[in-house]
């Protein structure tokens, strides 16, 4: 590949690939979905046909990409094999402007694919004994701004940032329970406050 800007970049759970979404360097358009495998130190395209295609996710058994593209105007989740044999699956279309979407994880059970779309984070069925008609699912949706979802490694727990009216921003944490009585509100813990840093989940997911 050419030198590209990268929108996205996620390391597969087995750690031998990384996925990513490049755009053309000068113009940070045309953002396409390429596999790099780490051991044979090769990079193979996993979507065409023009186009935005970014923020691209794995499968917890690595099996699968996920990622949102726009289309012609029209935005959605897409669904593919990481190996790119078949045809990719439509997961999701959204009803108006895509607005700023983040695919931002996948439950460990396969079930749900975690996304932030315009401040609020949602999590879509996707997996067996879920919805079959596919309809998001809010998670955190409040008149503030809320971005990074990131489930914990063993699924139980849902940490995102949470920007108030003064522009700060806290980070939080909730049990992961899509469409459970309560709302996204039931539940959740104030962490420390969040300045310009990365965090991410212990192992075990016992602590961030």
């Amino acid at each position: 590949k050419e030198f590209a800007r990268i929108l996205q970049i996620r390391l597969a759970p087995d750690s031998t690939r990384l996925v990513s979404s490049p755009t053309q360097l000068e113009t940070g358009n045309f953002a396409d979905i390429w596999i790099s495998d780490l051991k044979s130190e090769t990079n193979t395209r996993l979507t065409f046909g023009g186009g935005a295609h970014v923020q691209p996710t794995w499968s917890p058994d690595g099996t699968h990409i996920a990622w949102a593209s726009l289309r012609n105007g029209v935005g959605g989740l897409y669904r593919k094999r990481a190996d790119g044999a078949g045809e990719e699956d439509l997961l999701y279309r959204f009803p108006e402007a895509m607005g700023s979407v983040i695919v931002a994880d996948w439950s460990r059970d396969g079930r749900f694919l975690v996304f932030a779309r315009n401040a609020d984070i949602f999590a879509l069925p996707i997996g067996p004994g879920t919805d079959s008609t596919r309809q998001p699912i809010p998670l955190v949706q409040t008149p503030a701004r809320e971005f990074g979802p990131d489930l914990s490694p063993d699924g139980r727990w849902l940490a995102y940032i949470f920007t108030d009216d003064n522009g700060r921003q806290q980070l939080y944490v909730q049990p992961f329970a899509p469409g459970t009585t309560g709302g996204a509100a039931a539940g959740k813990w104030m962490g420390s406050p969040w300045t310009l840093g990365v965090g991410g989940w212990r192992a075990g997911g016992k602590g961030l």
